[in-house]
């Protein structure tokens, strides 16, 4: 698929709503909002919140989806439906976009580019600033070879991060619907969307991302919470993207039947020592240790340096006393957790 570069290219923003309601006004207006004119698409996925009856007042400046409950997988193929744009965002709704972010976006769809992706900026549910910006690392170019030939899954923004060429997802569209896993539609278009072009990475935060407070003390960061520790439901959804991505590309783009994740492999690391009495724990964790050190060396945007840092940091955690290594678990795997200088939030 030869990609030339997009000049001022429309732009749809699809806004995926389950039960949000507290924050998708925040998540409407910042989209109205932007310096850059696009498009606005909301999909309320069967919420029983009152989402439905806040979204009355913008139905003369957005398009509103309605269906009942069926995932988010299922939400982003409703709203790919109505895509005008020649780029889409797909927004959670409870983050949102700072005023420029689309006028930014916008000028990164260069020649090849199939995906834009930027950093975010983590705030509380009051909207208050966090100090801390994710990722630690954002992958750039072309990374399709280290998906097929290792199986890595490169450093990618979440969700709400990222931004793609629309021709390139109609190859990918519609995202398989699983009933018993209705979440990780960016799984899908965050590394599905490699096998058509290039990644191209904007270093400053576009967007913030909503955190709980429960978040905050946690070893583990956001939506993984629930399924960092389900072995089963990763390998399920690795199989599932596997045959769909074979699928979508005509047998061309054929990943390895044991996708290799760092994100989920440092928290399952984590979580795996801590959750046990010291020794058990320590056993469990030199389980672990051979998946966490192959996701970091497999990994071709992390520097050796950083390489290096990652694998000290296993060590040092794993054999520590609880009151030193829990912290600096912590750390490392729940980019909430850190200590940093306030930063103005995305407005």
């Amino acid at each position: 698929m030869e990609l030339s570069a997009l000049n001022e290219p429309r732009v749809s923003v699809v806004i995926c709503n389950h039960n949000h309601g507290d924050y998708l006004d925040r998540a409407v207006s910042s989209a109205l909002g932007q310096t850059y004119p696009c498009e606005v698409i909301v999909v309320d996925d069967g919420s029983t919140d009152g989402s439905r009856e806040s979204l009355l007042k913008w139905r003369d400046r957005t398009r509103v989806v309605l269906q009942e409950n069926g995932g988010q997988r299922s939400a982003y193929n409703a709203g790919f439906e109505y895509c005008t744009g020649e780029v889409v965002i797909f927004l959670d709704s409870d983050d949102y976009l700072s005023p420029d972010a689309v006028a930014s976006i916008a000028k990164a769809f260069d020649a090849g580019v199939v995906k834009v992706h930027y950093r975010m900026l983590l705030v509380d549910e009051r909207d208050r600033p966090l100090g801390v910006v994710i990722p630690t690392i954002l992958a750039h170019g072309d990374l399709l070879h280290g998906l097929v030939s290792k199986g890595t899954l490169y450093g990618s923004a979440p969700g709400s991060g990222n931004a793609y060429r629309v021709s390139a997802l109609r190859a990918l569209f519609p995202l398989p619907v699983n009933p018993d896993d209705r979440y990780a539609a960016d799984f899908f278009t965050i590394y599905g969307s490699i096998a058509f072009g290039r990644v191209a990475a904007i270093q400053r935060p576009l967007a913030a991302y909503r955190v709980s407070p429960e978040t905050l003390v946690g070893l583990v960061f956001g939506n993984a919470v629930q399924q960092v520790n389900d072995r089963e439901l990763f390998k399920v959804r690795s199989r599932e993207f596997r045959a769909w991505l074979a699928e979508r590309t005509l047998g061309t783009v054929v990943p390895p039947e044991e996708l290799v994740d760092f994100s989920r492999a440092k928290s399952l690391f984590a979580t795996t020592i801590f959750m046990r009495p010291y020794l058990e724990g320590v056993r469990a964790g030199c389980a672990e240790l051979p998946r966490l050190l192959r996701s970091v060396w497999s990994n071709d945007s992390f520097s050796l340096v950083w390489k290096s840092f990652l694998s000290s940091w296993a060590m040092v955690v794993l054999f520590s006393p609880r009151a030193f290594g829990l912290p600096l678990a912590r750390y490392v795997s729940n980019p909430a957790s850190r200590s940093s200088q306030k930063a103005d939030p995305p407005s």
